[in-house]
């Protein structure tokens, strides 16, 4: 949906570094509200964003929210990052045994441990109320 809204809002530039970047952020079925910042007079000059919120069929985590973001560079070409918030019922110590067993432990910022799986996507795994656990997926594009 960030895309077609990319489209009819008129964007060119960036409307190939959001498609690659999509499939990080929003791989669920969803709605969308996109923004062009600060305003939609110049949708090829400025920062063109969307927030979603998705919908999963499994239990553990059926609800997600997820941010998009491309911006042109001084060089034609656009740079973006994607931000993807997803609570689970799962324990953060089994979603990173999940996520070792992919990629490998970067950091531990505070003693939330931080993940890169081999595309470079990143994960933070907060602890939430019970035994659950929040990912925080955050995935960088820049401009070919």
């Amino acid at each position: 949906m960030a895309l077609l809204h990319a489209k009819q809002a008129g964007v060119k530039t960036c409307t190939d570094t959001l498609a690659r970047l999509l499939p990080y952020s929003i791989d669920a079925p969803h709605e969308a509200f996109s923004f062009w910042a600060p305003s939609p007079d110049s949708p090829d000059e400025r920062l063109f964003g969307s927030i979603a919120g998705l919908r999963y069929v499994q239990q553990a985590g059926p609800r997600a929210g997820s941010v998009v973001a491309v911006v042109p560079s001084k060089s034609g070409k656009c740079d973006g990052i994607g931000m993807q918030v997803l609570p689970s019922a799962r324990s953060c110590g089994a979603l990173q045994a999940n996520l070792l067993g992919k990629g490998r432990a970067i950091a531990n910022l505070n003693g939330l441990p931080l993940i890169e799986d081999p595309n470079g996507q990143r994960f933070m795994l907060l602890p939430s109320a019970g035994n659950g656990c929040v990912v925080i997926g955050v995935s960088a594009m820049l401009g070919r």
